[in-house]
């Protein structure tokens, strides 16, 4: 489906185009309805160990989705997760996946990544189900870097047990206290109808 904006040319009876056609009528044609991310918070991280995304409404929210783009400053294999404010780690169970198979990541809660080797970037985004009434699942993909020639594509998968506890925030986390770096936005998916 084709979005087409014209713009009318002869606003003021004036063939040419000047300043006040810019504001004429428009005519909008081929419309619908789209999904699109509203950004809710980026939080800039500098070593740190973790943030809270508060003041959230998993019930009204319908679906999240983050991106990150984190420095993992950790010197042995770490997770970096989301979880609801109260939820405790044991009610989700997780896999990932790479090219040489899966890895069970069970009791991280929403896991963001799991670092297959120290110091490394990920670049990625995960889409969040935070709606009462059901399981809560998240999945992701995400872009792993270490040094010039270790690199790998990783795709997960979290559930959440707990189905009627509404998500008010979202925690991030990193294993073992070690620290990241980098950015992390969360959006709510919303429609647009044009």
């Amino acid at each position: 489906m084709a979005v087409v904006v014209k713009h009318n040319s002869t606003a003021d009876g004036d063939p040419l185009i000047d300043g006040d056609d810019w504001n004429a009528n428009h005519t909008i044609t081929g419309g619908g309805t789209f999904r699109i991310p509203k950004h809710i918070e980026t939080k800039t991280l500098s070593n740190d160990t973790g943030y809270t995304f508060s003041g959230l409404n998993g019930d009204t929210d319908g679906e999240y989705f983050v991106t990150f783009d984190l420095f993992v400053n950790s010197n042995d294999e770490r997770a970096i997760w989301l979880i609801p404010g109260g939820a405790t780690a044991s009610d989700f169970d997780g896999k990932d996946w790479t090219e040489n198979g899966g890895v069970d990541g069970d009791g991280y809660g929403f896991l963001i990544a799991s670092t297959t080797w120290s110091k490394q970037l990920m670049r990625g985004a995960i889409t969040i189900h935070p709606k009462t009434g059901y399981r809560r699942t998240s999945y992701g993909t995400r872009f792993a870097v270490h040094g010039d020639t270790s690199h790998v594509i990783i795709h997960s998968r979290s559930v959440w047990k707990d189905t009627a506890t509404n998500i008010t925030s979202l925690v991030l986390g990193i294993g073992a206290s070690n620290t990241m770096t980098g950015v992390v936005k969360l959006y709510k998916m919303v429609d647009l109808t044009i």
